[in-house]
């Protein structure tokens, strides 16, 4: 019997886990791209660190120092104003067009304005020039980049490999004793378990340009992610995701509606199948500022097994949608603060819920080619009923659950050898609940070698 409580327990937790991880997984898969993007700028921003800012009253006191004009455009790029320093780049080599580091620098920034076919002619000015051998490598990888943006496709490609440590991987509850009114008492046997997992992911991204301008994109991929538990091999996971879509992108807008598809195994059984989509809207509201909402809806069909025999009675679709600000700090730093609503209507009435939360996530350029990502999370998923089965009944005390969740993280990065980079992250994760016998944290520790290529 109580062996079969506490099994009961783990396939709840492992429902709210995978409820997270299977969006997560889809947005992973759609952001390669955007994380080829993210190395673009981590390049990009190699040559601005440890600046000094100048002010455009210095510029204007000593309008024909070269050097002051260069800080100058430096400065504005360090506090986003990526447009108003080229403006300054283009008078200095109208000045003197003989500054060919400069007008490298500057093809850069215009790169990163998206003015491919300025830039494109800008690098075209320095052939046959003798450059720096610095500057012969940044001019080589420059050249690399507009030929990929310039590409009607793009196929990326990622393969990761590493190792977490869980201190608590069976959520073996804080308190496993429950005292009845009346006296009487149940106690779950066991203890939190340490365990060591295995992990790996791979992931493709098809994305081809369309429209006359290339303003608009559709985009195809695929991702699976496996994990192999070191003792308790009955958490082993696999899971295959597919997805599909299309960007339309207006001047100051862009509008991406998706389809998603995703199959879990655990410990080799079926054990979840989902399918649906999604809407979102990113909105450019200033230089400084990016607001975004999306909305979604995804059908859950959890399957039957030995281990899980009434599985199938969680099954339902779930729906909700999210807000969310991004706030360009400088060219180096960003803050994003989101807000979210989930509602899940279950084949079984106890099992609907309403989620809220509300997630901060920094991002921070440290040098060197290194990131330093840190979010915090808070959400409290309510049921909408009392449970009905025999089992919930006896651990609730017939008391409807809700549950509130902090969960914190930090992940660094850093490059190891050319496309190859190494992630070390922690992970806090707290389970509070009205009912005693879900309350439980973990802390998880990760590490993962990444290789990324494009072709």
């Amino acid at each position: 019997m109580k062996k079969r409580f506490f099994k009961f327990i783990i396939s709840l937790c492992l429902t709210a886990a995978v409820a997270d991880f299977l969006p997560a997984m889809a947005e992973a898969q759609t952001s390669i791209s955007r994380r080829q993007a993210l190395q673009e700028q981590i390049q990009f921003n190699s040559e601005l660190e440890n600046g000094k800012d100048v002010s455009f009253a210095q510029v204007l006191a000593d309008p024909d120092n070269l050097q002051l004009n260069m800080a100058y455009a430096k400065t504005q790029i360090r506090h986003g104003d990526i447009k108003g320093a080229s403006g300054t780049l283009e008078r200095m080599l109208r000045v003197n067009p003989r500054l060919h580091e400069l007008r490298l620098f500057y093809a850069a920034v215009l790169y990163r304005l998206d003015n491919i076919a300025e830039a494109k002619m800008e690098l075209q000015k320095l052939e046959g020039i003798k450059l720096p051998e610095k500057a012969v490598k940044e001019k080589k990888e420059l050249t690399r980049l507009i030929a990929i943006r310039e590409k009607t496709y793009t196929l990326n490609a990622q393969i990761s490999a590493g190792i977490v440590q869980d201190s608590n991987r069976n959520s073996f509850p804080e308190d496993e004793t429950i005292v009845y009114p009346n006296g009487a008492t149940l106690t779950f046997e066991g203890e939190e378990k340490k365990d060591k997992s295995t992990i790996g992911i791979a992931a493709v991204n098809f994305e081809r340009k369309t429209g006359m301008y290339g303003q608009n994109s559709f985009f195809l991929g695929g991702s699976y992610y496996m994990s192999k538990q070191d003792k308790l091999t009955d958490l082993d996971m696999g899971i295959m995701t597919l997805n599909g879509g299309f960007r339309m992108t207006g001047r100051t807008s862009m509008l991406t509606p998706q389809i998603v598809y995703s199959t879990l195994k655990l410990d080799g059984d079926s054990y979840l199948d989902s399918y649906g989509g999604s809407l979102k809207l990113d909105k450019l509201l200033n230089k400084k500022n990016i607001a975004y909402a999306e909305a979604r809806y995804l059908k859950q069909d959890y399957l039957n097994s030995a281990s899980h025999q009434d599985n199938k009675s969680r099954s339902g679709g779930t729906y909700g949608g999210s807000i969310g600000l991004k706030h360009i700090i400088n060219a180096g730093m960003t803050f994003e603060l989101e807000g979210s609503a989930l509602v899940k209507d279950a084949d079984m009435d106890s099992y609907d819920t309403n989620t809220y939360g509300l997630t901060a996530r920094h991002f921070w350029l440290l040098g060197k080619n290194t990131y330093l990502l840190s979010s915090l999370s808070a959400s409290q998923e309510a049921y909408s009923k009392a449970p009905e089965t025999l089992y919930e009944i006896l651990v609730s005390q017939g008391k409807k659950r809700k549950d509130t969740v902090i969960r914190g993280s930090l992940t660094f990065g850093m490059p190891v050898y050319k496309s190859l980079s190494l992630s070390l992250a922690y992970e806090y994760y707290s389970n509070d609940s009205n009912i005693q016998i879900y309350k439980y944290t973990n802390h998880k520790m990760t590490g993962m070698l990444n290789w990324k290529f494009s072709m």
